[in-house]
């Protein structure tokens, strides 16, 4: 964590050097925010924290799939009806023991 925080403008150049080639920035508008509390509110089992809701939200006012390693939020998002994928790499059964 050190080295991240010693270093964090060459961390943010690099991140930004990312931006443009294969990502995109979507905006945050008022009604986004508004989304975002209604998801926060809907069901507090759901286990979302503000800025998952806020990721929530911007995907689904832009049509987009939420792409995330989160388990907390790839369920929550499957429970409201946002389109959400791991990619196929989280384990179905987080309990189910590693190894073959």
């Amino acid at each position: 964590m050190g080295l991240l925080l010693e270093d964090r403008f060459a961390l943010h150049g690099a991140l930004e050097g990312h931006v443009g080639r294969g990502f995109v920035r979507l905006e945050i508008r008022p009604p986004t925010f508004v989304l975002a509390a209604d998801l926060l509110l809907a069901d507090p089992a759901l286990g979302l924290r503000s800025a998952d809701a806020l990721h929530l939200a911007v995907a689904a006012e832009h049509g987009e799939t939420l792409v995330t390693l989160d388990r907390t939020l790839l369920q929550a998002a499957r429970a409201v009806g946002i389109d959400a994928t791991d990619g196929g790499v989280l384990d179905p059964d987080p309990r189910r023991p590693a190894g073959p």
